[in-house]
């Protein structure tokens, strides 16, 4: 399993999740074909936001101010050992941001070389996993990078993991994940 054996290039995977089950990027049907003209296009673009302002605040004194409290309200668990992963729910922050929080909370403070976050695709069909590979994802707290390089080797470990910009372009799971982040 990909994920297993290269457990060690990551220090946190942070699994956003729906409901009671845990969604990958994934569904039941595929395109053939457009994986590769589509990764092209986006290549070299930042990933804008498409639910600020809806799902979280769009202005980044708002965010910033709605983040810290609810990371001020969050309780800090001491976990033992080491952290891998933790799991968030990616729903607008009125109704889950405070859940988010306590996630997030036990990592704060805490240094990581890269994140990983998997999200559910709710908006394109495909099999797989689709990986932005573009320059960075902002939002109106600023724009997180990219790890090229991580990109590119997870997409050489599998033919399963492709590039599908429309896929990214306006979900929200993943997207509701990164001003936690920041």
């Amino acid at each position: 399993m990909i994920f297993h054996a290269r457990v060690k290039w990551f220090s946190l995977f942070i699994l956003a999740i729906a409901g009671s089950g845990v969604l990958l990027t994934s569904a039941n049907c595929q395109e053939p074909g457009r994986a590769k003209e589509e990764g092209k296009a986006m290549k070299e673009e930042v990933r804008k936001p498409a639910v600020a302002g809806s799902f979280y605040p769009g202005d980044s004194k708002t965010l910033s101010r709605e983040v810290r409290d609810y990371l001020s309200k969050a309780t800090k668990e001491e976990v033992a050992g080491e952290i891998i992963a933790l799991v968030s729910p990616h729903a607008g922050y009125m109704y889950s941001g405070l859940v988010a929080a306590h996630a997030f909370r036990v990592v704060e403070g805490m240094k990581f070389d890269a994140v990983v976050v998997l999200a559910p695709s709710h908006r394109v069909p495909f099999q797989g996993a689709s990986l932005y590979d573009g320059k960075g994802y902002e939002t109106p707290l600023g724009v997180l990078p990219i790890e090229q390089e991580l990109c590119q080797k997870l997409k050489g470990e599998s033919e399963i993991i492709q590039t599908l910009p429309r896929a990214h372009a306006h979900e929200h799971s993943l997207e509701v994940q990164l001003p936690f982040l920041q």
